[in-house]
């Protein structure tokens, strides 16, 4: 097979010239270059257009990067699934809404992903609080989809850290008391103790610079069950937990406009 039939065939074309001259294969080869260049711009424009659909509100008055739009662009280009596609539009929608948000390692990184990666992404993304997910009922997280399996998954794609044994420390917001606001995506959860001197570390796995954005890009709310089990495990520990919900926060920023703190007293699973 001639370098000119595999590039036909790579490009998905029918071998229908096989015979053609030499003297015509350089001009055949441009043409099937302009091809798929042209497909890739295709690609991307529909993925554009996608992404300008859901985006809720008006975009951010601070422009887009040049930089990281064409890195974007020539990722996007590569999408050959629907499923590719519709997580590449919203990773633009995010960016678009919230600049800054989505790094081009992420970028990087999500280029590298398969659909059933991307799949993965999004069903674990709801236990994903900012760059970690909180280790409070690992059976609870395993049955989410939180396996060895999906940790090597992870690991393999750069997403989340190979070490075990992380903990997240959290500093008093008050000066008289212990007092810290947990944003889990669409969650806030307010922990207190009396005591000023109280310390409140969690044991949990941290996710990668990328994989902290990527999750955070899909559209999805906290797990409920997690966030009962995680309300629970502080309780426990002798913290008083309300929740409110987030009416309006930026991916991965610890501020947010939310409703007002209520406590929420998770009772105990069925089978517990």
């Amino acid at each position: 097979m001639t370098p000119l039939q595999k590039l036909r065939l790579a490009a998905g074309l029918p071998d229908s010239d096989a015979g053609a001259p030499a003297e015509g294969h350089a001009a055949e080869t441009a043409a099937l270059v302009r091809a798929s260049v042209a497909a890739a711009e295709a690609r991307a424009a529909a993925i554009v257009d996608r992404a300008l659909g859901l985006i809720v509100g008006t975009l951010s008055d601070t422009p887009v990067q040049p930089a990281w739009l064409s890195r974007f662009l020539r990722h996007a280009g590569d999408c050959a699934t629907p499923e590719a596609a519709g997580f590449w539009a919203r990773l633009l929608a995010v960016e678009l809404a919230y600049p800054g948000t989505i790094s081009s390692v992420a970028l990087d990184a999500a280029a590298g992903l398969a659909d059933a990666d991307v799949a993965l992404l999004k069903r674990l993304a709801p236990l994903a609080c900012n760059d970690f997910i909180p280790l409070v009922d690992e059976a609870l997280l395993e049955g989410k989809g939180l396996t060895q399996d999906a940790v090597g998954v992870l690991e393999d794609m750069g997403l989340m850290r190979p070490e075990l044994g992380h903990w997240k420390n959290f500093d008093s917001q008050q000066e008289d008391r212990f007092s810290t606001v947990i944003l889990f995506r669409d969650k806030g959860l307010r922990v207190e103790h009396p005591l000023k001197e109280k310390k409140l570390s969690l044991r949990v796995r941290r996710l990668t610079r990328a994989g902290a954005e990527l999750m955070a890009a899909v559209s999805a709310p906290a797990d409920f069950e997690l966030v009962l089990a995680l309300t629970a495990h502080l309780r426990a520990c002798g913290y008083s937990v309300e929740q409110s919900s987030l009416t309006s926060r930026a991916p991965l920023k610890n501020a947010a406009r939310h409703s007002g703190f209520v406590e929420v007293v998770p009772f105990p699973r069925r089978g517990g």
